[in-house]
């Protein structure tokens, strides 16, 4: 049995890990979403539509190659890895996504302006993921505050960089520069300090440790892959059918769902090493109860999004982009009903993987994958964006069904072992 006094320690050390992860995502988020309001209010539904094109090309490549590796580290009590090797492993992957996107970019049928763009979002991924294996190891020590110090450093030193560069250059190009000088700084001079408090900022290339890393990391790095191209399949049938402007309104309009999902990934990123250790030493009652409260929050959150979106989504759109966006407020609708799934299945995701369940996790991805590519194709046939919304619908709710049938069994054999 658990006693009083750490069930409340626990719960201290949660909500604090909490209300940091929150901060500096939210924050985080604002700056990205800072982006697509300046480029549609300062620029054009063309140059959002150019940026998200980017972002939709680059994501699912490093999602593979980035092997998921912070869950890992944070989901690994004992240690079975060093930093260095997860270090020297991400170094080499992501070294290898850039390649892959200059391979893209090369045989693209893309103009020279946007050939540069994806090119630069590759540049600030490449920067990112560095980021995000020195955070793997922050989080696995339950400091979820020094991580959201460099978020929200991040932020501020972007809007700051972005705005300069954005005069000086007048194009997309100078929001994303902006964005590469920030966030180098930030890794130079707060990341890789903090890191260095912990452990040694040194990769480590050992063949027999990086080939067994690999062995486990490449099932995780496969779904996030499937859960990027399930998020970016829709933007590729927009940009093919309807052109790249009417990907920039369908995205900004889609943007807007971060800030359940910030909410959602705060608590799922602050939970995830207390799920790991609870199920890791078999207290499967704790883990059932923090899952259970997870799950009900996802609810609260998708709940209330859809009602304000479903009351005020015109006037919504109107004042954050302009009157142009309203004319999509029922495709708002629809993308928030698929979030409100959305948010559930992430609840669970982050359950499952801190259970390691690992290899189940892309057999899910893959059939949502493939629901997404069906979908997709025959809902915009039919009815274009808005088609494309219940498409995004469908497969939220698919992959929402697998998870909540993972999760069954995983709480089932959980209670065989008591």
């Amino acid at each position: 049995m658990v006693s009083e006094q750490t069930k409340i320690s626990n719960q201290k050390s949660l909500s604090k890990n909490f209300v940091w992860t929150f901060s500096g995502n939210i924050i985080y988020s604002v700056c990205q979403w800072f982006i697509i309001v300046l480029l549609a209010k300062m620029g054009s539904g063309h140059m959002v539509g150019q940026y998200t094109l980017g972002l939709a090309l680059t994501a699912p490549i490093y999602m593979l190659l980035n092997l998921q590796l912070r869950s890992i580290q944070a989901t690994d009590p004992k240690a079975s890895f060093s930093f260095s090797h997860y270090l020297g492993m991400r170094i080499l992957t992501s070294t290898l996504a850039m390649f892959i996107i200059v391979g893209i970019i090369g045989f693209g049928d893309y103009d020279t302006q946007t050939s540069m763009v994806i090119l630069l979002i590759s540049i600030s991924k490449y920067i990112e993921s560095i980021g995000d294996v020195i955070y793997g190891q922050i989080q696995k020590e339950e400091r979820m505050d020094q991580i959201s110090t460099a978020l929200i450093l991040k932020s501020i030193l972007s809007i700051f960089f972005i705005c300069i560069s954005f005069f000086i250059f007048g194009s997309i190009y100078g929001v994303i520069i902006g964005l590469i000088s920030s966030w180098l700084l930030v890794l130079a001079f707060y990341e890789i300090p903090i890191l260095r408090k912990y452990t040694h900022f040194r990769p480590k290339f050992s063949w027999v440790d990086l080939k067994s890393l690999l062995k486990l990391s490449f099932p995780l790095g496969v779904v996030m892959m499937l859960i990027s191209l399930n998020t970016n399949i829709p933007r590729y049938f927009i940009e093919k059918t309807s052109g790249i402007s009417a990907l920039g309104y369908f995205s900004a309009i889609s943007y807007i769902m971060v800030a359940g999902s910030t909410i959602v990934n705060a608590l799922g990123q602050s939970s995830t090493p207390k799920l790991a250790s609870y199920f890791s030493l078999s207290k499967y009652d704790e883990f059932r109860r923090l899952m259970r409260k997870l799950i009900f929050l996802g609810v609260i959150i998708g709940v209330t999004g859809l009602s304000i979106v479903s009351l005020f989504g015109k006037k919504i759109l109107t004042i954050i982009y302009s009157s142009d966006y309203a004319n999509y407020s029922n495709v708002f609708i629809i993308i928030m009903l698929a979030s409100s799934f959305e948010f559930i299945s992430s609840f669970l995701g982050y359950g499952i993987t801190s259970a390691r369940h690992f290899k189940i996790q892309p057999i899910i991805s893959l059939g949502v994958v493939i629901t997404s590519i069906v979908s997709c194709y025959v809902f915009s046939m039919n009815w274009g964006l808005t088609g494309i919304a219940y498409a995004i619908t469908l497969t939220s709710f698919v992959q929402l069904l697998g998870n909540v049938i993972v999760m069954f069994f995983i709480i089932k054999s959980s209670k065989r072992r008591i």
